[in-house]
């Protein structure tokens, strides 16, 4: 559920960056929908069917995997 809403948040934020040029939208979609593909099976083929079709989108998505899988391993990091 926790990766569920933040997930939505980054969804949140990529609109707004999308709207207001002060942020990079684009990314913060990216790994939102990438948070949202950990969940979702469709949402996943759906990601990788657009990276293979789209070249650009696909190096954009890499780095946006990467980075969602920075951010969850410092939500959930094992401290014990």
């Amino acid at each position: 559920m926790l990766i569920f809403i933040i997930a939505w948040g980054f969804i949140l934020l990529g609109i707004l960056g999308i709207l207001l040029p002060i942020m990079p939208g684009f990314i913060f979609l990216i790994i939102g929908l990438y948070l949202m593909s950990l969940e979702s099976l469709w949402i996943n083929r759906q990601l990788d069917r657009l990276g293979r079709r789209y070249p650009k989108f696909g190096e954009i998505s890499d780095d946006a995997r990467v980075r969602a899988q920075r951010i969850l391993h410092r939500i959930f990091r094992d401290d014990g």
